[in-house]
């Protein structure tokens, strides 16, 4: 089912899905180029205490995943975009498991921001309360920004059936 507004819009949002494309390719890329990264830091000798290799394992593992998921989620825009533009067809595999992908991500988060937070507050609780609003900022991106990622899971789940459903009726 082709709307006035995908219709009127064809150009643009064939512009839309080759920019997300081509965007999650590169961030895909460059996630290779990290794990080769990681790989030849990891096999190299350097004489780098035990804490700071932990750390640095830490770090590049969780931006690892996030080049990945960032990736695999802009490939599954560009799908979406493509399959609304289509009259006809059923979704690719990236745009049937998109859901999947943003419940991931937001577990990564909880998990990265969990774990950082423990790393950044050493000195614990003070009295003066200077830390609470880093801390407040915080648990606002630990809570709200997983809710948003779950969200927009359930809804992408929710939706292919309908569009899938309005393409037959015509």
């Amino acid at each position: 089912m082709k709307t006035s507004f995908i219709a009127e819009n064809r150009r643009f949002l064939r512009l839309c899905a080759g920019a997300a494309r081509f965007y999650g390719l590169l961030l895909l890329f460059v996630a290779g180029m990290a794990a080769v990264g990681l790989a030849v830091g990891g096999v190299s000798g350097i004489g780098v205490p035990a804490a700071a290799r932990a750390s640095f394992w830490f770090t590049g593992l969780s931006r690892l995943l996030t080049l990945i998921l960032g990736g695999l989620l802009a490939l599954a825009l560009a799908e979406f975009i493509r399959y609304l533009m289509e009259g006809e067809g059923e979704p690719k595999w990236i745009l049937r498991h998109a859901d999947k992908f943003l419940f991931v991500y937001a577990v990564l988060i909880v998990i990265v921001s969990v774990s950082l937070a423990g790393r950044f507050m050493p000195g614990g609780w003070r009295s003066d309360f200077s830390h609470l609003i880093p801390l407040v900022f915080a648990v606002i991106h630990t809570v709200g920004q997983p809710l948003i990622l779950v969200g927009a899971g359930i809804a992408i789940r929710k939706i292919l059936p309908i569009i899938q459903e309005s393409k037959t009726l015509i």
